[in-house]
């Protein structure tokens, strides 16, 4: 059949769907790098990444989205109030306790990286009417409870740096904050 699992060579496997390996899992694939994986129709084990997902939808269903990676956990609590939390994905990048040598990139260890969009060249002309690197929904379907805050982002205390930046905007050309409707309120200290 067209659907079934397979050994490529002694330290990679495939399974493949269809006709295509929607999953590779490679044990050596560099010469001083561990494992990797990679998930999707256009995907294969990188030597950069542990875990790869690329996928092409192909012709798009017109006003109907797409999404590579739905995320959904969910959990209750019966027994009493908690103080715990649920969270959809946590992001902890590690530098080795092994490391000896100082990184000098200006963000070189960071938690999420997100690239506004990537329009693939192509000599096709359209208009893309926004984009955003990260686009934060408000809660829905409440139902019958109650929040009391709601944070769109929220960053807690920075102290541990010798520099510590709630948001640092490196710069943008129309405008660095832009808010369209809603109070701005600044309550700490405002240097101009």
């Amino acid at each position: 059949g067209d659907t079934y699992i397979y050994q490529e060579s002694a330290d990679d496997l495939h399974v493949v769907v269809g006709n295509v390996a929607y999953l590779q899992i490679d044990d050596v694939i560099g010469t001083d790098d561990g494992g990797a994986m990679s998930m999707g129709n256009n995907a294969s084990p990188s030597t950069r990444n542990f875990l790869t997902l690329d996928h092409d939808f192909g012709d798009h269903t017109q006003n109907y989205s797409q999404v590579g990676l739905d995320l959904n956990v969910r959990s209750h609590e019966t027994a009493g109030a908690d103080s715990g939390l649920i969270a959809g994905a946590r992001i902890t990048p590690y530098l080795n306790a092994a490391n000896t040598q100082h990184w000098t990139a200006t963000t070189g260890l960071v938690g999420l990286q997100v690239w506004t969009a990537d329009l693939t060249a192509t000599s096709n002309a359209y208009t893309l009417t926004g984009a955003a690197a990260i686009n934060i929904k408000g809660a829905d379907n409440l139902g019958s409870a109650t929040l009391t805050n709601q944070y769109g982002v929220y960053v807690d205390s920075l102290t541990e740096g010798s520099n510590n930046y709630g948001i640092y905007i490196a710069g943008a050309d129309t405008a660095a904050i832009y808010v369209a409707s809603g109070a701005t309120l600044l309550k700490g200290n405002v240097h101009l």
